[in-house]
Order: C-alpha cells, then sequence, then structure tokens
C-alpha cells in the first residue's frame, strides 16, 4: 500500500509529478488540407470562448431561413473565426484550396470543411464534459451547432 502511494509522488520518466505530459494531452487530431495534427483541445477551447459572443452572433445570422446580406457576412465571418481557431491558412486568390504563395505550396480546407471541423470539435467538447463530468455551461451552443438549429 505504502508504494502505491509513495509512487503517486515519486517523478516519472518524463519529470513531471503524475501531470499530463505534453504529448499525452494531445488527444484531439483534425485535417488541416494537408495533414493531420495532433492538438490539445484546451488552448483550442480557449480560442473558441474568446471568440464565443461573435461566433454565436455569427451562428444565428448564418443559420437565418430566408438567405440574405447579413447572413452571408456571418457566414464568413464563422468560417474566418474557425481558420483563426485552428490556425488554418485563408483560402486561395480564386478560392483554391490548394495554392502557391510566396514560393511556397499551400493546403487549407474549404469553407463547409472549417464550418464542419468547428462543428465537430464543439461536438469532441461537449462529450469530454459529458464522460468526464463537468457542468457544461455551454452545452446549447455545441447542441445547436450539431443540430443546426440556434438556440442553447
Amino acid at each position: 500500500m505504502f508504494g502505491w502511494l509513495k509512487g503517486l509522488f515519486r517523478k516519472k520518466k518524463n519529470g513531471t509529478h503524475g501531470a499530463w505530459a505534453p504529448a499525452e494531452r494531445l488527444i484531439y487530431e483534425y485535417f488541416d488540407g494537408d495533414k493531420l495534427r495532433k492538438a490539445d483541445p484546451m488552448p483550442l477551447y480557449q480560442k473558441v470562448l474568446a471568440r464565443r459572443a461573435e461566433l454565436r452572433a455569427a451562428w444565428e445570422t448564418a443559420t437565418l431561413a430566408v438567405p440574405n446580406d447579413f447572413s452571408e457576412k456571418a457566414q464568413r465571418d464563422l468560417v474566418n473565426g474557425s481558420r483563426e481557431v485552428f490556425s488554418l491558412p485563408k483560402l486561395g486568390p480564386n478560392d483554391e484550396v490548394e495554392y502557391e504563395a510566396d514560393g511556397k505550396q499551400v493546403k487549407t480546407l474549404s469553407d463547409m470543411e472549417c464550418l464542419s471541423l468547428l462543428n465537430d470539435f464543439l461536438v469532441f467538447t461537449e462529450h469530454v464534459k459529458k464522460v468526464s463530468g463537468v457542468p457544461s455551461g455551454t452545452q446549447g451552443n455545441a447542441e445547436a451547432t450539431a443540430n443546426g438549429t440556434a438556440g442553447g
């Protein structure tokens, strides 16, 4: 019994005292248009929370039953917000997902893929909250995104 207790405080191979090693935090994986990226979901979630009001307003406007100039701008805001959260390059000059810029080949996601990625991430975070028993203050946002309806 004491060996187990001492093991809790003994330094692990990575030099930590039972904390998550950086590589162990990379539990979220997504395609960025070029390769699969592994990411710690907390910094991504913090970016979403920092833009929460803007993203929510854009979502509610973008999903209006009758498209208008405001809904098109809102859709653009959602896509741009998603690109910023996941550090994705913008589309090429003619809306290409693959293009050359400054002598480098750039690959990214289409606008619909960006929205899908944001939706998948919000659903993922809600699942993690439910599994871990963390109370969800933003559960309605992810459900609204997952169901394709505004609300929350």
